[in-house]
This record gives structure tokens, sequence and C-alpha cells, in this order.
């Protein structure tokens, strides 16, 4: 098999993380879940956590729109919801 098609990007080995932690906590949990997307329709959310009538969101965020993330986490109803972000921006926001 191909090594380069076998490393793990820095987003995977992240989502692979929080599955683990939610599992640790006694939440079934998976990755790639299906969740409603702001442009309407199905995608996917990173990672899905249910335990009893908790649901936990979750999305990591390399370069992609945080916005969109927030309103798909928004949209899905979940319990508890948080954003990931990988990189920081090197723009500054103007307030």
């Amino acid at each position: 098999m191909n090594p380069e098609r076998m490393r793990k990007t820095w987003h995977d080995v992240v989502k692979e993380s929080v599955v683990n932690l939610l599992r640790f906590y006694g939440f079934t949990a998976s990755s790639e879940a299906p969740a409603r997307i702001p442009e309407g329709g199905w995608g996917r959310a990173d990672v899905v956590g249910r335990k009893g009538n908790t649901i936990v969101g979750v999305e990591i965020v390399d370069t992609g729109d945080v916005a969109r993330d927030a309103k798909k986490l928004a949209m899905n109803n979940y319990d508890y919801r948080y954003i990931i972000v990988l990189r920081h921006s090197k723009k500054l926001m103007r307030l």
C-alpha cells in the first residue's frame, strides 16, 4: 500500500481523539455522522456523540468557514456544540 495514502491528516487525528474522548466518558460517538447543512439537504458532522438524551456535535475546522459550521451545529439541535479550530486566521477582524 502507498505510504502517502496511509498518513493521517491533523484533522483526522483530532477527529479520532474527540471520538475516543467521548467514548471514554460513556458516549456512543461516531465520526462523519449525517447532519443537515446550511445549503439545504444533508451533509455530515465531523463528530456526534450520544449519551442518554444528551447529544454533542463537534466540527473540526482547518481552513473552512467557521460560520457555516456554527450554523450546521445550530440547525441540528445538539445539546452541546463545539468547534475546534486547527489554525487561527491570519486576518484580523475589525469590529
